[in-house]
Order: C-alpha cells, then structure tokens, then sequence
C-alpha cells in the first residue's frame, strides 16, 4: 500500500560531498541523505537537527538552553 510520501517529487536543497538535502514541495517534507541513509523528516525535526548540528559545529558544547539540549561525551 503506497502513502503520500511514497510519490514524494522532491527538489534537491543542497548537495555536497557527503551529503544532500532535498524537500517535496507538495508535503513538505525534508529527505536528508548521508551515504547510504536516508531519512524523512518534518520542517521542524529537520531544523532541531540542522541547528543541534550547527551549535556543535560552533564550538558550542555542554547544555544549549534555547535549544533544550545537551552534548555528552562518549
């Protein structure tokens, strides 16, 4: 049984090296690829993502409280 997302016509948002983002303007939906990984996303869980990778990216560890999150060693 196909969904609406199964027909998704998506734009391609930026591409690089490693990895691409597209987004279906009919549902709104984000298509995040890395590798061989895809994933689907909502506008608002892929922008939590984008700006969890960007503070990280900044220099930004410990606890982010405008972005309710905190970074943990391993």
């Amino acid at each position: 049984m196909m969904n609406q997302h199964d027909t998704c016509k998506t734009l391609t948002v930026v591409q690089s090296e490693y990895c691409s983002v597209t987004r279906c303007p009919d549902c709104g939906m984000y298509h995040l690829h890395v590798g061989p990984l895809s994933l689907r996303l909502r506008e608002e869980v892929f922008t939590s993502i984008c700006a969890a990778l960007s503070s990280i990216h900044r220099g930004h560890y410990g606890h982010n409280e405008h972005l309710n999150m905190s970074v943990r060693s391993h």
